[in-house]
């Protein structure tokens, strides 16, 4: 009995906090998408790139419309490039995403897939650049930072 209780707390437990880890490899030629390195990945997620006179540039990930709730990490070369929850089809929560060595480079808000609330955005120094905030997807304001982390500029917008 009791280690059926344990089996039941643990099996809950991974439920409870599961993750979908999404791994995609870039590869050095320019002329590639991102590759999936499960295929079965290719569910969640659309690989693409932008072109101009037949130059590749741009390369993107997105997900698609149809990807269950959960919360989500996707990774580049073994490198963490974003995280965050999924729900109802949309971002939800905090998303944080990652530049190429795996430093936190913004963060931002979504209420319903729309930008809402603060986003920051980071110097490699680690200190703030920007600070926007948002309210259903429409920008509000934005603060930007020198590397020294002092305010430079205030910007608002207005309807």
């Amino acid at each position: 009995m009791k280690y059926g209780l344990w089996f039941l707390f643990y099996f809950l437990s991974l439920n409870c906090f599961s993750q979908i880890k999404i791994e995609l490899t870039k590869t050095k030629d320019n002329r590639k998408d991102y590759i999936f390195n499960k295929p079965s990945d290719s569910i969640y997620l659309k690989v693409g790139h932008h072109e101009d006179m037949g130059a590749w540039y741009g390369f993107y990930f997105e997900f698609k419309k149809s990807v269950p709730d959960d919360e989500y990490e996707v990774y580049i070369n073994d490198k963490i490039k974003s995280k965050g929850l999924i729900k109802g089809y949309h971002k939800q929560g905090f998303w944080r995403e990652y530049n190429d060595f795996g430093e936190l480079v913004v963060i931002y808000k979504f209420k319903n897939g729309n930008l809402n609330g603060k986003t920051i955005r980071y110097h490699k120094n680690k200190k703030k650049k920007r600070i926007s905030k948002y309210k259903n997807g429409k920008a509000i304001w934005y603060e930007d930072y020198n590397e020294d982390g002092k305010l430079v500029s205030k910007t608002y917008f207005y309807e």
